[in-house]
Parts: C-alpha cells; structure tokens; sequence
C-alpha cells in the first residue's frame, strides 16, 4: 500500500507540473471579433470621427454650478436636491463631491491626446490633410 501511495503521489505530481508549466489556452488569447482594437480604430473615417465625438462628449456644463443658479440665492436655494440646497442645509462635507468633474475632464483631455497622435495614421485617400488639421484643431480646443 505504501509504494501505491508513492506511485500515485509522484504520478499527481508529474501531471501537476505538466498542467501548471504548460502554454495557456489558446482559446483565451484570440481577440474578441465585435472590439475594435487600436489599429482598426484608425483605418476609417467613421471610426475616426466616432472617436473625435467621444471627446466633444466629455465636454460637461452642469446645470447646478454658481454661474447657472446664483448658488446661494432664493433660485437654487428652493430646488430640492441640488448641491447648493444641500450646503445650506448642512449636508456639505469633504467627502460631498458635488462639484467633482476631474476625472471625466481628465479622461477626455486623454483622449484629445490620443486621437491628435493617431489622426496622422489616417492615409489622405481617407481623410485629407486639411481635415486632418480641422480635426487636430477641434480635438485641442
């Protein structure tokens, strides 16, 4: 019983090995078929102009800001749930994040970056130069 014991333990352990040292899947490394990957992105014209509408959507004026209802006045003051509602009832912390548009204005600064990088890949049989300046010139304002 004890040198079944060693067969089996030394078996499980050589089956072990294989199993843990051998190449992955190869089914988990194929890339998606409905994604688009970088390279793709950049090969139309609609995908391009997608992309560049992507960034002009990161561009957010809230409608609760200071400049839009007076912040403190009787205007703002009255509407329920808005941030200046919430301030003066005493709801105001560090952690409130009312006014937080970082990381929406970051990720779109990100991709104005991205899209003025890769425009240039586009052949002119595409997109033309002009309009690849227009483009470049939208994507930085």
């Amino acid at each position: 019983m004890n040198n079944l014991y060693k067969n089996f333990l030394s078996f499980g352990s050589i089956v072990l090995c294989i199993l843990l040292f051998s190449p992955g899947c190869k089914y988990l490394d194929k890339t998606p078929d409905n994604l688009l990957t970088s390279d793709m992105l950049w090969q139309t014209r609609a995908n391009a102009e997608s992309y560049l509408n992507q960034v002009y959507g990161r561009i957010s004026i809230p409608a609760d800001t200071y400049s839009m209802l007076g912040a403190s006045d009787e205007t703002s003051c009255s509407i329920q749930g808005v941030p200046v509602r919430k301030m003066i009832t005493g709801n105001w912390n560090a952690q409130s994040d009312y006014w937080y548009y970082w990381a929406d204005n970051y990720a779109g600064i990100r991709q104005s970056i991205v899209f003025e990088q890769n425009i240039d890949k586009m052949p002119e049989s595409i997109i033309s130069a002009d309009l690849k300046k227009q483009y470049k010139a939208e994507a930085l304002f």
